[in-house]
Parts: C-alpha cells; structure tokens; sequence
C-alpha cells in the first residue's frame, strides 16, 4: 500500500494505491494520523482509484479515522470506490454513517468513476 497524503484549504487528501490488508493498515493509519493531528481539517477524503482489495482492515482504518474526524467536527468523504470494495463498505454499514450521496457526488466531482 502506497499513500500520498496532500491538504487542500482544510482538506487532507489520502490517495490510496494498492492492497489495504492487515499488512498495510498500520502505515496507513499513521499517515493519515500525522496529517490529521496537524489540526485546521474540515473533511478527509478517501481516494480509492489505486485500491484494488480491502479486506476488513481497510474498514477499521474507515471507521477509526471516521470516529477521530466527528471529534474534530470535521467530514469524511469517500471518493473513487472501486464497485467490489464498495460492496464491501455497503455490507459494513459505511454509507449509513457517512451517507451515501457524500460518496457518489464526490466520486463524481472529483473526475472518478465506479469501473472495477
């Protein structure tokens, strides 16, 4: 898993490249933390476009960064969804927390598409 975490006027901007696994958790999280601890965050965004297998892992990276971003008032968009990962982030209940629409108007504007 290769992460490139950029900010953009109160926007941090993980885009994900490769296998979010047991593995590659850890980083993962790490770097997301060391951006988001850096404080003045509105939203992270999630980019998916490089991600080709999450397993549950992957959810707890969601969730966990979901949870640390209510406690700074802050937003969490998921962006590029992959149809068999977003099947999985719907099973989870994702959508129920972070809403669908969130997803999809963000894939949307940020040029992605929803191809496997």
């Amino acid at each position: 898993m290769v992460v490139k975490v950029e900010r953009k006027n109160g926007s941090v901007i993980a885009m994900l490249n490769g296998e979010i696994d047991h593995h590659s958790a850890k980083a993962l999280r790490e770097a997301i933390d060391n951006e988001l601890i850096k404080g003045d965050v509105r939203e992270l965004v999630l980019d998916f476009a490089g991600v080709g297998f999450m397993d549950s892992s992957g959810l707890g990276v969601i969730f966990g960064r979901y949870n640390k971003l209510i406690a700074m008032k802050a937003k969490l968009k998921l962006v590029n969804v992959p149809k068999r990962i977003e099947r999985i982030l719907r099973m989870a209940g994702v959508y129920t927390l972070i809403g669908r629409g969130d997803a999809e108007n963000n894939r949307a504007a940020c040029g992605g598409n929803n191809n496997d």
